[in-house]
């Protein structure tokens, strides 16, 4: 039982987890949109892809630009882990990054959020993929409407965006002991 919850079960929800299924054209990368779309791009690149062949490179030119996934159900689990593979390009600064998930409780914008990238010690996105998870340990049983996982980057940059994985039954390294 310990081996399993080393290795939690994933919560199969999101559609292009991987960016594989690449652009198509206009419409842009299946499974996420980009908003503002004037601030920033979402681009695929077929070069250093972290895991498969394919990883996305998110990028703002204005104050904030937000990759959003398409609705998921909540896990009935009461948690949401989100897994995803981060790195910036050599010599690139440091911007806000906000690994979040999005909905509505009771009709009110439900928003949680961990901030890697600037300000945080320890959690400087690097030049080399790394894994960055965000584990949401206390989700609504009720009222809470379909979610969404969302990348905000808050300043103008770039930042390579691979595996975006989710898990219903993650624990922390406190939980596991």
């Amino acid at each position: 039982r310990l081996g399993d919850l080393n290795s939690p079960a994933t919560y199969d929800v999101l559609a292009n987890a991987g960016f594989e299924m690449g652009a198509t054209g206009a419409d842009g990368v299946p499974g996420w949109q980009l908003q503002p779309a004037a601030t920033g791009s979402a681009t695929i690149e077929t070069t250093a892809a972290q895991d498969g062949t394919q990883a996305l490179l998110l990028s703002c030119e204005g104050p904030a630009v937000q990759l959003v996934s398409d609705e998921f159900d909540p896990p009935q689990t009461g948690r949401l882990s989100v897994w995803v593979w981060l790195r910036v390009d050599p010599d690139a600064p440091q911007r806000w990054l906000r690994l979040a998930v999005e909905g509505k409780l009771n009709g009110e914008t439900y928003y949680r959020y961990a901030q890697v990238g600037a300000g945080r010690e320890g959690l400087h996105v690097g030049t080399e993929w790394t894994p960055y998870q965000f584990l949401i340990d206390d989700l609504p049983f009720d009222g809470l409407s379909r979610l969404r996982v969302r990348f905000d980057l808050n300043a103008p940059g770039a930042v390579h965006v691979d595996s975006v994985k989710l898990s219903h039954l993650a624990f922390s390294q406190t939980e596991l002991k």
